[in-house]
């Protein structure tokens, strides 16, 4: 059900979750959506940057609708790795974008979807109904970035630099690591299977001063980097005090992430999607640390 109060709108869904947003953004979205099917072969600049259509004068001319395959995605190419989408397409959810859910889907039995990010060459993807598009950075998802040398991709949650309430799944994954340390041992065995790290970026927005801190798994311990300090290895008890003691005023991109080199991900071509999902599934214990209340 719909609830119009312009500018806003309020969106209420079959579960009872409420949903307040711009009636401008919903129209936006719905004009995307719109761009894709009446033009199979726009990319993604199109999608988010072609001026909204006019709600006046005469009639849009008939579109003749062309059958798409589900996926028409083969692979990423050397023109993909760049610093903006801008004659890309493979975020779409006929690409590579609406591919990686559908095999974390297929993986855990659970239903994913995907969501561009505006002017990034990222897509996210994540349970719809524990989502809000609105306010993504409250929100604990699965993360695909390309850029100029690579893929990054993994589990990936956000600490605000201010007050957090209950909507901030940032509270309720460091519950769950704080009740739970061995959640990091199970998540441990991941990182050595699949050559992940945690990676922790901090700092404070506007400024330039952030720091990158890399924490990898080193026999049953976790070795702990923090910009060009040495390394520690500390306990995985340790590791979940240093998050619980990050500074109130500093934000946190917290991500446990593979990197893949530009030759290695153009190399697996389509089985990309494939590879990226199974490791998001065995990092699906972290995501539900974040978005199900204890």
């Amino acid at each position: 059900m719909v609830e119009l109060a312009p500018p806003t709108m309020l969106i209420r869904y079959r579960d009872g979750r409420e949903l307040k947003t711009l009636i401008a953004d919903q129209a936006r979205i719905w004009e995307n959506i719109q761009i894709e099917e009446d033009n199979p072969d726009a990319t993604d600049d199109d999608i988010e940057d072609l001026p909204r259509r006019s709600r006046s004068g005469s009639a849009p001319r008939p579109v003749r609708r062309v059958a798409k395959p589900a996926f028409d995605f083969q692979g990423l190419a050397e023109t993909d790795f760049k610093t903006t989408p801008t004659g890309t397409n493979w975020r779409r959810q006929n690409s590579l974008g609406g591919l990686l859910a559908g095999q974390l889907s297929a993986h855990s039995g659970r239903t994913f979807a995907s969501q561009a990010v505006s002017r990034r060459c990222e897509v996210y993807v994540y349970e719809p109904h524990r989502f809000n598009p609105q306010e993504p950075r409250r929100e604990a998802k699965f993360r695909f970035a390309v850029h100029e040398s690579g893929v990054l991709h993994g589990f990936y949650i956000e600490k605000n630099d201010g007050p957090m309430d209950s909507t901030w799944d940032w509270t309720r994954f460091s519950a769950a690591l704080a009740r739970d340390p061995g959640l990091c041992t199970q998540v441990a065995a991941v990182l050595a299977e699949h050559d992940l790290c945690w990676q922790l970026e901090t700092g404070v927005i506007g400024r330039g001063d952030w720091t990158l801190t890399q924490v990898n798994a080193a026999g049953g311990q976790a070795q702990w980097r923090s910009g060009n300090e040495a390394p520690e290895t500390i306990s995985w008890v340790e590791f979940v005090e240093r998050l619980h003691a990050l500074p109130a005023g500093q934000w946190c991109d917290l991500m446990v992430c593979q990197s893949l080199p530009r030759a290695r991900a153009i190399a697996l071509r389509v089985g990309l999607a494939n590879h990226a999902a199974k490791v998001w599934h065995a990092l699906l214990p972290l995501y539900l640390a974040g978005v199900q209340a204890a």
